[in-house]
């Protein structure tokens, strides 16, 4: 991963590894909204960041494939510390 990141979530669609969420730091304040992308297939691929997803950021989500999408669900926004169920 190119930054630190903790309690994310992530999926395997068509040889590529998505990590969504999470949070930077121990003592995070907020979550985060990074979406990244690593092309298992591809022994020179690099993470590759994504645009985010609609709705808020989260961490401790879940994330689910029909083989075409990603469905990402539930989790937790985190605003000024405090938990936000999804």
């Amino acid at each position: 991963m190119p930054n630190p990141i903790a309690n994310t979530c992530a999926i395997l669609l068509n040889d590529v590894l998505y990590v969504m969420g999470g949070i930077s730091t121990a003592d995070a304040k907020t979550t985060a909204s990074s979406f990244w992308a690593l092309d298992l297939a591809n022994q020179n691929a690099t993470w590759q960041s994504l645009q985010t997803w609609p709705g808020k950021s989260r961490m401790l989500s879940v994330a689910g494939t029909d083989g075409k999408a990603i469905y990402l669900l539930s989790g937790v926004e985190l605003i000024d510390g405090q938990r936000q169920y999804l």
